[in-house]
Order: C-alpha cells, then sequence, then structure tokens
C-alpha cells in the first residue's frame, strides 16, 4: 500500500524532472535520497535506491523489481550516478535474462570462467530459496514493497541476496555462499544489517541474519558464537533422474540392425582405426557405430559426474547448532 496519494514509481517521474530535466544532466543516488527527504520523507531509502534500479534500462537487478517498458526513464552511469536513458544511443533496455545476457556479452571484457560459474549456481540458489523461504524456517516469506522485491535489495551500493520478513515481522538478512563459508562473511552480513536497521526498519523492528552455504568453516561457527543474531546453515545438493518410455516405431529397432557389443572401459574391442574418420578400411557399420556410441557413452558420464557436483534441483537444509 502506498504511504502517499501516489505510488512510489509515480513519485519517480516527478523526482526525475527536477533533477534531470534536459537529456545529458547526471544526479547522484544521494541527491535522489535528499529529494525525497525533503519532499515525501516518509519513502525509505532502500525503497528510493530500488526504483532507482528499477528504471534503470541497463541495472541487471531491475529483473527482480517487476519494471515495465513505461519505466524506461533512466541509464545507471556508474554505480551511484544517473541520466536520462536515450534510446538513439543507449543498449536496448533489460526486460529479460536474455536481454541481460546480451548486455553482459557487449562488455569487452576478459571473461573468469570459475566466477562466471560460481555467480551462475549463486543466482539459481538465491532464485530457488527466494520461492521456497519455508524450507528455511516456518513464516519466512520475501520481502515486499511498492512493487520492490527482496532479491538483490540494495544497501548502500551493495546488494542483500535475499531480504526476508520472519513470522514475528523481523528483518531477515540472508547471505548466501555457493562454496565454502568463511568467517569474513560474518562481516558482510553484519553491515548489510546495520545498514538495514539503520535505513529501512522502523524504530522498534529487529534485523537479524543467515549465512547459507553448502559448507560452513569451523571459524565461521565460532564467529557466529559472538553473534546469537546471525544463524548459520548449510545446503546440500541432489539430482533426480526419471527414465522416458520411447515407444519403437517399425518392426525392428536400431538395435536389431547394429547389434549391440558389450561395453567395455577401453576401446580395444574395435579395429584400431575405426575411430578416424580419414581411414576406416576393415571397419564394419556395425564397427564404426560402435565407436561412436563408447564415445557419446563417455561425454556424457563426465557430464553427468559434474552435474552430480555443482547443480542443485532439490534442497535438503540444516540449521547448524
Amino acid at each position: 500500500m502506498a504511504i502517499y496519494d501516489k505510488p512510489v514509481r509515480v513519485l519517480m517521474r516527478e523526482m526525475i524532472s527536477g533533477l534531470a530535466p534536459i537529456s545529458g544532466k547526471q544526479f547522484s543516488r544521494e541527491s535522489a535520497v535528499e529529494w525525497f527527504a525533503k519532499h515525501y520523507p516518509k519513502i525509505k531509502e532502500g525503497t528510493i535506491t530500488a526504483h532507482l534500479i528499477r528504471f534503470s534500462t541497463n541495472a541487471l537487478s531491475r529483473l527482480h523489481y517487476g519494471s515495465k517498458p513505461d519505466e524506461d526513464l533512466l541509464y545507471q552511469v556508474d554505480g551511484s550516478h544517473f541520466r536520462l536513458y536515450e534510446s538513439a544511443t543507449d543498449p536496448a533496455p533489460i526486460h529479460s535474462k536474455a536481454d541481460a545476457v546480451a548486455s553482459s556479452q557487449e562488455i569487452a571484457e576478459p571473461i573468469d570462467v570459475q566466477a562466471s560459474s560460481e555467480f551462475a549456481y549463486e543466482s539459481d540458489l538465491r532464485d530457488f530459496l527466494a520461492k521456497n523461504l519455508s524450507r528455511i524456517e516456518p513464516g519466512l516469506k520475501l520481502y515486499q514493497e511498492e512493487g520492490v522485491t527482496g532479491v538483490e535489495f540494495p544497501v548502500g551500493g551493495r546488494f542483500i541476496d535475499i531480504l526476508a520478513l520472519d513470522a514475528e515481522g523481523r528483518f531477515v538478512v540472508i547471505e548466501l555462499k555457493v562454496s565454502r563459508g568463511y568467517d569474513r562473511v560474518v562481516g558482510q552480513i553484519l553491515r548489510y544489517m546495520a545498514w538495514i536497521k539503520k535505513h529501512h526498519a522502523e524504530p522498534a523492528q529487529d534485523v537479524r541474519g543467515i549465512i547459507a552455504a553448502r559448507e560452513i568453516s569451523e571459524d565461521l561457527v565460532l564467529a557466529c558464537s559472538y553473534s546469537p543474531n546471525v544463524s548459520l546453515y548449510e545446503y546440500q545438493l541432489s539430482v533426480a533422474l526419471k527414465k522416458v518410455a520411447v515407444e519403437i516405431i517399425g518392426k525392428y529397432s536400431l538395435a536389431d540392425k547394429y547389434p549391440r557389443r558389450k561395453r567395455s572401459a577401453d576401446m580395444s574391442q574395435f579395429p584400431a582405426n575405426c575411430g578416424s574418420t580419414a581411414d576406416r578400411r576393415g571397419c564394419s557399420e556395425a564397427d564404426i557405430r560402435g565407436v561412436t556410441i563408447h564415445l557419446q557413452w563417455t561425454a556424457f558420464r563426465t557430464f553427468m559426474i559434474i552435474l552430480f557436483l555443482n547443480i542443485a534441483l532439490i534442497f535438503r537444509i540444516a540449521e547448524l547448532r
């Protein structure tokens, strides 16, 4: 429910007209917060920052805030400065994950494959938990206010993975780690909790934190033993496979035409040259197909091992005491 007679997304247009009346003129996040403090002081700083991202055509996090085409008004110059969006020269607005991928590919910088993979896993974990917060604890729900959600909630130039509310109405800052959780994450989550308490929570509203990682280190357990308002969770990964029945068309299957050879750990059962595309003299059609199936099976087995080690579809979260 809107605090004033107009929702924040409407008040944003008024603010933009005042701070960026002409094309090319920049304004800072701080000046936007000051403008709202002067004209609409009940609007919280976190809500203002989230709406700046929502209206920024090149901000990846706007995907979590339900941005609409008629809100493509700003272009984020850097982490804290904005200007009017210019459709003739600026990249196309981000409205979907496909747009986000296309936008990131335009950045001509070397890609850290490992960092990129870890980010993708953390993003999947975050999106899953945001929709299933009850798996962490009953009554936990995603924070939402005027079209802005708690997924990647902005806090002073940084982002909380998930901002939630518990059954008692307390803010819950959730920080996710795809690998091992170390003690340095305590400083990170305490900073986020303090920002929410100072800039976003009501005076009597408490804030607590949750750290979820694949493995919690002993140092992190020790550090949190002195921070009773921070809870630790480990998550576990599992993948379930279901065989799909295939109806064979015709009087015989391919197995009848190409008799299956006994699978072995190597390719010694086939003529040595059957794996080559240049010279296959002496190789029957069954030999060539057998080599192909062997190579495909090896690749599939390697893929499944990697899949079971890294990708999570079903999570079982156990709280550490």
